[in-house]
């Protein structure tokens, strides 16, 4: 489970951090929702604001029409303020003398119908004149008679559309008040509403867009830059298994990832593969250094090869030997099958100077860094390495020795020989083992 976990951390530090992915998921579609939040918003609330000037402004109108009556048309001023006169229908000149002053008031504005209430929602005086003395209980009329507030209504039409602006004159002394009902052409107030809301909404929608836009931009780019330094790290990473074990590998990258502190040594299982190569050392003595590598290159790139496709790791590379490494339940058989099929193939090459042999075991080691600091060998070392080291050199040319512990945990494999008893340096007891043998060219 350790083991799972750390390639799980060492495959994490390998894998390019998606945060473009994470930006086009998460941060774009907040940063979108901000835009159309604070577009409705921007809208509403200036609409909001451009309706209540323009309230202010009938208010400041209803105003300015009783000072002009007052002042200027006091028989009109008296047929609004007295309610005796209502108490019966007005005359016609009254009404007459009514519509003039009250035309002059509007001065020729935008007013397209006026209505004039008491408290009581009586018309008192109507554009449309047979409207006068009519009683309305409209719910805006009725909210501004109770509660003083000022209301505006968009009246759809089949030609135009007009808002309806109601708003209430305090009154004084010598009356209780007046409401005034303005019918103003809708489109006037739209062409306001929309100067003072597209404007300042394109404008904040287009500085948004290029934030996001930048944005966008700078995530892909560093997108990109990750990409690139995870690849190159990926790319140092297969570099460095070329040198070292995949196991030191993992760990280095795990440490990296822990603040680039190596976890401790810990106690583990494995199926140990040793081999080395029959008198190695007469052959780099008689035989020029370059065939001598060349051969262990090839010798070595096909045990690699193919402890690697059966699931084992290269633990390191000494000279002319080869640790290897398996672990899980069926570490030993996978063992097992890669030595006979390394000396298989080795058997068809035609260029092998001298033969190979194998030790095979199955035991606890310990695994973890070994040195000082600055230079560590991430490695196993135990009894168990030095036994398979030690069933290696008691192996033949050609052949694979293994105890008949491993074996069994191999499942008993056909091939191999009767039982032998041999003594190993190291041990006070002898171990069983049996071989499995293969005639191999350039062999004694």
């Amino acid at each position: 489970m350790k083991r799972n976990k750390e390639k799980d951390e060492a495959t994490d530090l390998e894998t390019p951090f998606p945060l473009k992915r994470k930006f086009n998921r998460t941060i774009l579609p907040f940063l979108l929702g901000l835009l159309v939040a604070l577009v409705v918003a921007g809208s509403y609330v200036t609409r909001h604001i451009v309706e209540e000037v323009y309230v202010q402004q009938a208010l400041g109108q209803a105003d300015a029409m009783e000072r002009t009556l007052r002042a200027n048309h006091p028989r009109a001023w008296a047929i609004l303020a007295e309610e005796s006169v209502w108490k019966a229908a007005p005359e016609a000149g009254d009404l007459d003398d009514l519509d003039r002053a009250i035309h002059a008031a509007l001065n020729g504005g935008r007013i397209e119908k006026l209505k004039i209430y008491d408290t009581q929602g009586r018309i008192l005086y109507s554009t449309t004149r047979e409207d006068i003395g009519r009683i309305e209980h409209d719910a805006p009329l009725l909210a501004v008679i109770n509660e003083g507030t000022p209301q505006i209504v968009l009246k759809e039409a089949a030609n135009n559309a007009l808002y309806e602006m109601f708003v209430r004159h305090s009154g004084d002394t010598t009356h209780p008040g007046l409401v005034f009902e303005f019918y103003e052409p809708a489109s006037y107030l739209n062409a306001l509403i929309w100067r003072n809301t597209v404007w300042p909404v394109v404008t904040l929608g287009t500085v948004l867009l290029l934030m996001l836009f930048v944005l966008t931009r700078l995530v892909g780019r560093a997108q990109k830059a990750i990409d690139a330094r995870t690849n190159a790290l990926a790319r140092v990473t297969r570099r460095l298994e070329r040198f070292v074990s995949a196991g030191a590998v993992r760990a280095a990258l795990t440490a990296a990832g822990d603040g680039g502190e190596t976890r401790s040594s810990r106690l583990m299982d494995y199926t140990l593969f040793y081999s080395d190569v029959r008198d190695f050392t007469g052959l780099a003595e008689t035989t020029p250094p370059d065939q001598v590598v060349a051969f262990l290159n090839r010798l070595v790139t096909i045990q690699v090869d193919l402890i690697h496709a059966h699931g084992g790791d290269v633990d390191k590379m000494i000279g002319d030997a080869v640790l290897g490494i398996f672990e899980g339940p069926d570490r030993a058989a996978r063992a097992v099958d890669a030595a006979r099929e390394i000396l298989a193939r080795l058997e068809e090459e035609a260029d092998m100077l001298r033969p190979l042999r194998i030790g095979l075991h199955d035991g606890f080691v310990i695994a973890g860094a070994i040195g000082p600091e600055d230079r560590q060998d991430f490695t196993v070392i135990g009894d168990s390495v030095n036994v398979a080291a030690r069933l290696c050199d008691a192996a033949r040319a050609g052949e694979v020795v293994a105890d008949t512990r491993t074996l069994a945990r191999a499942g008993h494999p056909e091939g191999f020989g009767a039982i032998e008893e041999i003594s190993v340096k190291g041990r006070r007891e002898q171990l069983s083992i049996r071989r499995y043998r293969i005639s191999q060219k350039g062999g004694d």
